[in-house]
């Protein structure tokens, strides 16, 4: 990964970890279009896409509109690079978020 976009990821994580999913995801797909190829920026996209749902969860009126789709098909596309550590960690994301759907779909047939 280039310092240019290891340096954009990095900045943009901070907005994740202050809470603020939707401009990380926005500043995400913004620096995609020049790096649409990079697997660490899928991970990231998944990530903020999987912590944006679950705050939807954690919203008592929004609890039928989460959807983990998202981030379920960013883990993917970020499998798919041939580097061991993203892959197994992109692998282990998705099969959360899986999980995270399967719980929510469960509960609503309940």
């Amino acid at each position: 990964m280039d310092f240019g976009l290891q340096e954009a990821v990095a900045s943009q994580f901070g907005l994740l970890k202050q809470g603020e999913t939707d401009k990380a995801i926005d500043s995400y797909n913004e620096i995609k279009v020049d790096h649409p190829e990079s697997p660490v920026l899928e991970y990231n996209i998944g990530c903020a896409e999987y912590e944006k749902q679950l705050k939807e969860l954690q919203a008592e009126d929004k609890k039928k509109d989460a959807n983990f789709s998202e981030a379920i098909q960013s883990f993917e596309r970020a499998m798919q690079n041939g580097n061991p550590v993203v892959s197994e960690s992109a692998a282990y994301n998705r099969a959360t978020a899986l999980a995270q759907t399967a719980t929510r779909t469960e509960t609503e047939q309940k």
